[in-house]
């Protein structure tokens, strides 16, 4: 009686089990997005492609510069004003403005940001191929929760009826109405839906535990899965095979990563070759200065004074006069300095490459490998995508087939069982004939779910190449 009332409890948890700690099958697909250490990592990787992108476009832009130099100079150094030598304390600062463009290179530069534009592309693909990737994973970890729990409710059930059985038998076993080996038989077989219990219980568990490894998050035990109406899922597929490999080479996410790659590295070559031609460079250059000791000499007098030298006219001596200047040195106001000390510098280079050893044209043998090497990486995925469709649409016909066929067999086994039920209650049949029946039909329902989920696995397949909502 308690093994009976423990196997209520536990069906009643395992069907209701959900009024608390649900996770519905999209919870569990965002999670595993947002927490997927492979997602995260694919998103680093397209932001700093991102990146890359727009530090090639910037390159093509003019680049300037400025620079500001203070310097004090202290015992003997050269005045710069007037380029002698001076003792004096001279604290100068030094201004200037700098600027080039690239002209022309072979049109490198303008290729390799067509590249990196490309390679960043196909790093967003990346992402959404690895959140396919995911999605597909962690709906195959659900269906295979959802199937074990099923299972589980299956063989519980089958628990009960052998349970029922067992009492029924040792009543009528005490009153000698039955063989001995007939209530061993059916005790062996209780004991047999035990281990199916035990078993799937383990099996759960551990999908239990796979469906939080891809959401990376801690596994709790009192977390359950909501159920999918999956009868409504269990119809003929209605896409064509080569339907499908076309929509999957348009729209899935990890052709346009290959396609988008070989564009790169397409780009890439070209911006190798660009480097084989002349650089036309323009450059540009200002600079000014000022001085703590920039001074300017300002005339304070001028005149003639009477000198000691004398000249001699008609036998008399005559002072001579001579003139004079006074000056006092002024200093100079920094803004005069900057305006007075400006200079600039424009130049135009060309730049020619004659011998590096070999370094450009190896740089584009290896670019024209990359390329080549790309291509052949598509070529190849898009050959595996085709097998794997052709495999995946087998899978779905035969797992169609497969589904059917069951589902008559169980109606058949029905119909088998409750006969040989009502026979063996009635005391016609013999335990071996009722548990041949029994072991039929729970083999059969077994099959039946497992079937029914693998089906629904396999159309979700399809629906992922052709880029449909996969729930």
């Amino acid at each position: 009686m308690r093994k009976i009332l423990a196997l209520a409890c536990f069906l009643l948890s395992a069907e209701m089990l959900g009024a608390q700690n649900v996770l519905t099958l999209k919870q569990c697909i965002e999670a595993a997005i947002n927490n997927n250490p492979d997602v995260q990592q694919m998103v680093n990787i397209s932001d700093r492609t991102e990146i890359a992108k727009k530090q090639a476009k910037l390159d093509q832009l003019p680049n300037f510069n400025g620079a500001i130099s203070p310097t004090t100079n202290m015992g003997r150094s050269i005045d710069p004003f007037t380029n002698t030598y001076t003792d004096q304390k001279n604290n100068s600062t030094n201004f200037a403005v700098n600027g080039g463009v690239v002209l022309f290179n072979g049109l490198s530069m303008q290729s390799s940001a067509r590249q990196t534009a490309a390679a960043w592309q196909a790093a967003k693909a990346g992402v959404q191929q690895q959140i396919d990737n995911i999605k597909i994973s962690v709906i195959l970890a659900y269906l295979q929760v959802l199937s074990s729990q099923e299972q589980l409710i299956q063989a519980a059930k089958q628990f009960e009826l052998s349970s029922e059985q067992v009492k029924r038998m040792q009543v009528l076993d005490n009153e000698g109405a039955v063989k001995p080996y007939e209530l061993s038989d059916l005790k062996g077989q209780a004991a047999n839906d035990r281990l199916s219990i035990i078993t799937l219980k383990n099996t759960l568990a551990n999908g239990m535990v796979e469906l939080f490894r891809l959401m990376n998050t801690n596994y709790k035990q009192d977390i359950a899965v909501e159920k999918l109406n999956t009868d409504s899922l269990v119809m003929a597929y209605s896409g064509e095979k080569d339907n499908v490999y076309q929509t999957a080479v348009n729209n899935l996410a990890q052709i346009k990563v290959l396609d988008l790659n070989t564009q790169a590295a397409k780009w890439g070559v070209k911006a190798q070759q660009g480097k084989l031609y002349p650089t036309l460079r323009f450059d540009s250059y200002l600079n000014t200065y000022y001085s703590s000791v920039g001074t300017t000499r300002v005339l304070t007098a001028s005149g003639v004074n009477p000198s000691d030298d004398f000249v001699v006219i008609g036998g008399q001596n005559v002072p001579v006069f001579k003139p004079f200047a006074n000056y006092d040195d002024k200093h100079i106001p920094n803004f005069d300095q900057f305006k007075n000390n400006r200079y600039s510098s424009f130049s135009l280079t060309l730049q020619v490459p004659i011998f590096n050893s070999f370094r450009a044209r190896n740089s584009v043998k290896l670019a024209k490998i990359n390329y080549r090497e790309a291509q052949q990486l598509a070529v190849a995925g898009k050959t595996q995508l085709q097998l794997d469709v052709e495999l995946a649409y087998q899978n779905m016909t035969t797992a169609s087939e497969r589904y059917t066929t069951l589902l008559q067999q169980v109606k058949d086994y029905g119909q088998s069982f409750r006969a040989a039920n009502v026979r063996f209650n009635e005391g016609v049949g013999n335990s071996i004939d009722y548990l041949t029946a029994k072991n039929n039909l729970d083999r059969a329902n077994s099959n039946l779910i497992a079937a029914r989920y693998d089906y629904v696995l396999r159309t979700k397949i399809l629906d992922f190449y052709q880029g449909k909502p996969l729930w």
